[in-house]
């Protein structure tokens, strides 16, 4: 093997999460990057509108460490007192970083609220981002993933 080698990307995804539970699914694909681990950071943003106005905004973050050894996609291990991943449901991230949820986007009693949500899928780095509003209120999502992937190859 020679030296290590460093990619970055960033890829954007859009649509739509239905209300009560609808998601909406950003898969970063690791096939391709094969014999190499990423840090991928996650800004998710929801809105809605009514009268060309927003109504409704949330603003969320994960993270998520994986690998692709020899075509096997897994999170890799957290070191102790870490999180892997680090959902937008997770105390660390919340008390970290920034995030909102605007009433519109949350259950009835208001303590659920919109999330992010890693996981793996096959070759795939998973993001499931979920609506909960009970107000029939459809989300307009906005995912960009930042991508940092080192391997020695």
């Amino acid at each position: 093997m020679a030296q290590s080698a460093f990619l970055f990307k960033k890829k954007l995804y859009t649509g739509t999460a239905a209300a009560s539970g609808g998601t909406f699914i950003a898969d970063f694909d690791m096939a391709s990057f094969n014999d190499k681990g990423a840090r991928l950071e996650a800004f998710v943003f929801l809105s809605s509108a009514t009268s060309s106005h927003m109504n409704n905004f949330a603003s969320l973050r994960a993270e998520y460490v994986v690998e692709n050894k020899n075509g096997t996609v897994t999170a890799t291990t957290a070191v102790t007192g870490s999180t892997n991943p680090l959902n937008s449901t997770t105390a660390g991230e919340q008390a970290a970083h920034v995030e909102t949820s605007e009433a519109g986007f949350n259950n009835a009693g208001g303590d659920t609220f919109a999330t992010a949500v890693w996981t793996i899928s096959t070759t795939k780095a998973r993001l499931t981002v979920t609506n909960n509003s009970t107000t029939s209120i459809t989300a307009n999502v906005t995912v960009e993933i930042v991508a940092r992937i080192v391997g020695s190859t």
